[in-house]
């Protein structure tokens, strides 16, 4: 069975505006992940992440972890986007001070994990997915120049790119082990051998009486 890639997407898009909302107070409660709906009164400013269509990768499959009731989640590849990043803003100067503070995001980002310095690449662990586990999600700057694509009055918009990396996850279960082995040693039908005698295999392979 295989996580659902719409699910898994939609989270890391949403772990990205979290983030931008946590670091960025003038875009609390004023972000979109993915296309905002039609008719919805417009807070400015505000932004938005969307992706263009997305592409699956193969890799090679791989076990990253066991999860209670014998389940063993697999990553087969990745899930891939690119992804525009839209800032609206209500006048150029509000734009720019935005637009620098969203790149700094990027340039001075941190791996959660190890802590290492990684310009230019956001790396988010996922914990909304309870039958998957936590996964990781990448979001890579594809240019550190916004483009500025609309200019009305008081609405001033611009955008970038950003490459989105999104684990493909299946599981597979139950999976069943074998955490004891009892045997019946015994001679065979025309020997005279007395009644069976049980032994465990151990571990390491050695023999001990049950």
């Amino acid at each position: 069975m295989t996580a659902a890639p719409c699910i898994v997407r939609i989270d890391a898009l949403e772990a990205f505006t979290a983030f931008v909302e946590a670091q960025i107070p003038a875009l609390a409660g004023r972000t979109c992940a993915g296309q905002a709906p039609s008719g919805e009164l417009e807070k400015v400013p505000n932004l938005s992440i969307e992706p263009s269509k997305w592409l699956y990768s193969a890799d090679t499959v791989e076990i990253v972890r066991a999860l209670p009731g014998n389940v063993l989640v697999y990553q087969v590849g990745w899930h891939e986007a690119a992804c525009v990043i839209s800032l609206i803003a209500s006048s150029p100067r509000q734009r720019a001070g935005l637009e620098a503070q969203v790149l700094d995001l990027f340039l001075s980002a941190k791996h959660p994990l190890s802590g290492m310095h990684q310009p230019g690449q956001l790396a988010f662990t996922i914990t909304d997915c309870p039958e998957v586990g936590e996964w990781q999600t990448y979001f890579e700057l594809d240019a550190d120049e916004w483009v500025e694509t609309l200019a009305l009055d008081r609405r001033y918009e611009s955008r970038i790119l950003v490459d989105v990396s999104v684990p493909a996850l299946t599981i597979d279960a139950p999976v069943y082990t074998i955490n004891s082995l009892i045997l019946g040693v015994a001679g065979d039908s025309t020997s005279s051998a007395g009644p069976v005698q049980l032994v465990i295999i151990n571990e390491d392979g050695t023999l001990s009486p049950a």
